[in-house]
């Protein structure tokens, strides 16, 4: 198990919640899976432990994300760089916004190694939409199904995508 999270105090609340489980061979890593390797503006809403997003990516009520934050961004080949050969199970990406660049990162090289992903999908635009991405993903040679948003949340989907691998 490898797991991004770019908010630091989520850092610690999911270790501890790994170590409760005895998921020891699970893997921390303090950045926000992303288009670019480097760093982004993340807006975070001080009062909620799950609530942030990539600064200017998702629409929000300035009110509540008044807090923003530069974090680490690391890009899917960045992060899979220590495990070359492994075969990729499951990808599990919510991040608000990011589906799409995260997406767009499946080249030759890392599309063999994936065969399952999972997305909290936003509708963006015209161009970034759960019917686009969906499209892609079936481009790409996934069987994607769709599942809807469980509390009806405008804009806002689910999609698992598999494929087999060889």
């Amino acid at each position: 198990i490898l797991c991004f999270e770019p908010i630091p105090g989520n850092c610690q609340w999911l270790r501890e919640n790994l170590a409760a489980n005895h998921a020891g061979k699970a893997v921390v890593v303090e950045a926000a899976m992303a288009d670019r390797d480097g760093s982004i503006e993340f807006a975070v809403d001080p009062n909620s432990s799950v609530a942030g997003h990539r600064a200017g990516i998702v629409a929000a009520d300035p009110r509540a994300f008044s807090q923003t934050l530069r974090v680490k961004s690391v890009t899917l080949r960045s992060a899979l760089a220590n495990y070359p050969n492994s075969e990729i199970f499951l990808v599990k990406a919510d991040c608000e916004g990011g589906e799409y660049g995260l997406v767009d990162q499946l080249d030759s090289g890392l599309l063999p190694r994936v065969r399952h992903m999972t997305f909290e999908v936003h509708d963006l635009d015209r161009a970034r939409n759960v019917t686009a991405l969906k499209a892609k993903l079936q481009r790409l040679g996934f069987q994607v199904r769709y599942k809807p948003e469980l509390h009806n949340r405008f804009g806002l989907h689910h999609l698992l995508a598999s494929r087999q691998t060889s």
